[in-house]
């Protein structure tokens, strides 16, 4: 299985759902992934865990996992009802909060062939793991209007 992970800033505009489900058909049906990780915090992996669910109907075959930073309440899982699971990984107890989501965003890069990013500026650590996910030598799909590999 090639998995997909997704790297973005969490105030994201709702606009993003518009080029979510055409990225994700690619990806599936060029065969590229069929694995998806997908965090819990902010409008982009909450954007990124819709358009995967609405691509589960079309192609039943491909994982969807939530990968939380924390350990989740039942109701923060809700809008995540069409992963196939939720995948703790085994730090998630032993960091400290404010290294929680780091690691985390780590963790799905560190097991993904290709990172689907949504950047809007420079500031904010989305384009720390997006640079990270690409010297790591992962592919980028970037859907945001923030151009950070120009400045490479």
């Amino acid at each position: 299985m090639h998995a997909c992970t997704f790297i973005g800033n969490h105030d994201c505009p709702a606009s993003v759902m518009r080029s979510l489900p055409d990225t994700l058909t690619s990806l599936i049906s060029r065969g590229m992934v069929d694995l998806f990780y997908v965090g819990n915090h902010g409008q982009f992996d909450l954007a990124a865990a819709r358009a995967l669910g609405l691509a589960k109907k079309r192609y039943p075959q491909i994982k969807v996992f939530c990968v939380p930073a924390f350990l989740p309440k039942k109701k923060e899982l809700l809008a995540y009802s069409d992963c196939d699971g939720v995948i703790l990984p085994d730090f998630i107890t032993r960091v400290s909060p404010i290294l929680a989501i780091p690691s985390r965003n780590r963790w799905m890069i560190d097991r993904s062939a290709c990172v689907v990013t949504y950047i809007m500026r420079p500031e904010g650590n989305a384009l720390q793991y997006a640079l990270e996910a690409r010297a790591k030598g992962k592919a980028i799909l970037d859907l945001g209007p923030y151009r950070y590999w120009e400045e490479l």
